[in-house]
């Protein structure tokens, strides 16, 4: 079915001007469309109207023609007026200029193209949370240029906005979170990590996992804390109780799991000799190569690879050992090759990580 629709502006300007469209009847029909409308005007007549045409005022040959059913949305927006006997106008009761006529599977449908200030300021504040670019990108010159070409009311916010817009929304998403544990009727699960900064500030985080009705496990990061000096157990535990009568979850705790692994710098001689061993090996190029030679000579993979550890983390201390296990042999041989390598391990001492 094809569609026309023409704009008159009668002559005015264009801020003037009444934006009415033009609607050919004609260029509207079709064959299978007026076959379909013929047959509910026959049902729709009345004999009994003088003003409905009947059998015996049709000519013979004529196509009668009765009110067709319309079915575009395009009259959503638009008011039908008379001008003449064939034509009619289309006044339009909006802004056409905010909509747009769009083809799909055959039809015509309006689609809303309106610009939103407070949406697109809303995703911008969503896009350096999920993605955590600098505040001042928003002041980025091309950034600003390259969204005023998509669309001249896309204004960006200063920085300073931008920060005030992140507090609002976290405060937001903070109120929406502790009335949904104000609602919940199960239990929570409790990990917390707690570790001191390059700039010897501490700091203490709280993360809940949750199993919902349709039993599906959620984790939210309920609190990232400062933590004073010092750091033992007392403290951490009246720290971290503090924190859940915050959000009304000293009554709804399943367990905790705490990660303060400051023990593991002393855990065990063997552990401080291969935590030193990798050290050793990686704080030179040249110490690197030798390692790397060793290696090849007991025909281990060159692939594994050595692993630092961070001294506060189990996982890492875990990785580390794991990976100076494979390597065990290329240590032995280092000690050979090596006279300033001193803190090779003994049989006793490798048997002893295993176990770790």
């Amino acid at each position: 079915m094809e569609r026309r629709l023409v704009h008159h502006s009668r002559g005015r300007s264009r801020h003037e001007q009444e934006q009415i469209w033009e609607l050919d009847y004609e260029s509207l029909s079709d064959d299978e469309g007026d076959k379909h409308d013929e047959d509910k005007d026959d049902e729709a007549t009345d004999p009994t109207d003088p003003t409905n045409p009947t059998e015996g005022s049709s000519k013979p040959g004529q196509k009668r023609k009765g009110t067709r059913k319309r079915r575009s949305k395009a009259w959503d927006t638009f008011d039908e007026l008379p001008i003449g006997e064939d034509k009619k106008v289309c006044l339009s009761t909006g802004d056409v200029r905010q909509m747009i006529l769009s083809s799909s599977q055959g039809s015509i449908a309006l689609r809303n193209t309106s610009f939103d200030p407070k949406n697109f300021r809303d995703m911008i504040t969503s896009i350096v949370v999920r993605h955590n670019p600098p505040l001042s990108f928003v002041e980025y010159e091309g950034i600003r240029d390259a969204f005023l070409y998509a669309n001249p009311k896309a204004t960006l916010v200063s920085r300073n906005t931008l920060k005030s817009d992140i507090i609002a929304l976290y405060k937001y998403e903070k109120k929406q979170l502790f009335n949904m544990f104000k609602n919940y009727d199960g239990r929570v699960r409790l990990t917390s990590d707690l570790w001191t900064s390059v700039a010897t500030d501490g700091y203490i985080t709280i993360t809940a996992h949750y199993i919902t009705d349709d039993w599906v496990l959620h984790k939210k990061l309920l609190n990232f804390s400062y933590m004073p000096a010092p750091h033992t157990g007392i403290t951490i535990a009246d720290k971290i109780y503090k924190l859940l009568c915050e959000w009304n979850l000293e009554f709804k705790l399943f367990s905790i799991t705490l990660d303060n692994a400051s023990s593991l710098k002393d855990m065990d001689d063997s552990v401080v000799k291969v935590r030193e061993s990798v050290k050793y090996i990686k704080g030179s190029p040249g110490r690197k190569e030798n390692f790397i030679e060793c290696i090849e000579q007991v025909a281990l993979s060159r692939s594994k690879g050595l692993r630092q550890d961070v001294p506060t983390r189990w996982n890492s201390t875990y990785i580390m050992l794991d990976s100076a296990l494979y390597y065990r042999r290329a240590f032995s041989h280092l000690k050979l090759s090596d006279s300033n390598y001193k803190h090779d391990l003994d049989d006793e001492e490798w048997d002893k990580m295993e176990g770790i």
